[in-house]
């Protein structure tokens, strides 16, 4: 889990606080960038659940931890599809 928290998450956390640092988003790309962090917040939500199943030392809770956790995966997907089709849509 500490390494999980460490060596993926973190970087996910600083590349969106890179995001919000950007001024002066092109028009053209902000529905881009609004996607992208729609993205990584659901999956930086999805892997904060299994880091804390991970953690969690009761098998009850920790199981319904990660049930928690696949319902976030698919939001994932789901927003991975959005950052792609507004990725195609710039070409």
């Amino acid at each position: 889990a500490d390494e999980l928290e460490r060596d993926v998450l973190e970087p996910y956390r600083a590349m969106r606080r890179g995001l919000f640092a950007i001024q002066d988003i092109p028009e053209r790309l902000r529905p881009l960038f609004h996607e992208l962090d729609r993205y990584t917040a659901a999956r930086i939500t999805a892997w904060e659940l299994f880091i804390a199943a991970l953690r969690e030392p009761a098998p009850d809770k920790q199981q319904a931890m990660l049930a928690d956790y696949k319902l976030r995966e698919a939001e994932v997907t789901d927003r991975r599809t959005a950052f792609s089709a507004a990725l195609q849509r710039l070409e």
